[in-house]
């Protein structure tokens, strides 16, 4: 019950975000960074707390090596659906995106990636996510100021959508994570994917992409896809 509610949210809030960032009409480095030090300084007290209480177990290089991956994975994964929205509607680009993963990687590799993290490896979802951000941050954010007058403006121009990014993506994946120590990861990957669904409704109702009906019916058979690779 607490796996399925967290899915939920997580859902809810992957759905909501994903709009955001279409609706902002932003791509590049400058927003993500913007998006990373938002959910940074949000989460600060959280995943600090949890990193001091819940060390981990494991061998400090290893943990490194698990938050330097997810790290990298995660980025390769923003800044490609970025892209992807600037050059087509939400309603085709995220059901792509989240049906194209299983099928190259067995269920995506960021996925597979912290789930294993969280779970044989026993790291502590709050401090490990958090901490994966605060590289995420710094990568991008050395990238970011190389155009310091660049980053500025593009964070001005779009701070609504920067919070709701930063914090709702960090939850949202925080959430999964909790729910992956709770659930298989060939469930909770699955059950996520209702956020397909949602996004193709958001598309048509507040974005107006055309064609919602064909869009619906795509993702479904998208979400179907996924449900069969975890069940195989």
């Amino acid at each position: 019950m607490i796996a399925a509610l967290l899915i939920g949210g997580a859902a809810l809030a992957h759905a909501t975000w994903n709009i955001a960032m279409k609706r902002a009409g932003t791509s590049g480095t400058p927003f993500i960074a913007a998006t990373l030090l938002v959910g940074v300084i949000a989460l600060a007290p959280f995943g600090v707390v949890s990193l001091a209480t819940e060390p981990p177990a494991q061998d400090g290089w290893y943990v490194v090596a698990l938050v330097a991956g997810s790290a990298t994975l995660q980025l390769a994964y923003f800044l490609l659906l970025q892209r992807g929205y600037r050059l087509a509607d939400v309603g085709v680009v995220y059901p792509v995106a989240r049906g194209v993963g299983p099928l190259l990687s067995v269920i995506a590799a960021y996925t597979l990636w912290d789930a294993a993290a969280v779970t044989l490896a026993g790291l502590a979802p709050v401090g490990y996510y958090w901490a994966s951000m605060v590289v995420q941050l710094l990568v991008l954010g050395a990238i970011a100021l190389r155009t310091p007058a660049t980053a500025a403006a593009t964070a001005r121009a779009h701070p609504i959508a920067a919070v709701l990014v930063g914090v709702l993506s960090s939850l949202a994946y925080i959430a999964v994570l909790f729910a992956d120590q709770l659930a298989p990861v060939a469930i909770v990957a699955p059950a996520r994917e209702v956020s397909v669904v949602l996004i193709a409704l958001a598309g048509w109702m507040l974005i107006r992409e055309p064609h919602p009906m064909r869009r619906i019916l795509g993702s479904i058979v998208v979400i179907g896809g996924v449900a069969l690779l975890a069940l195989g």
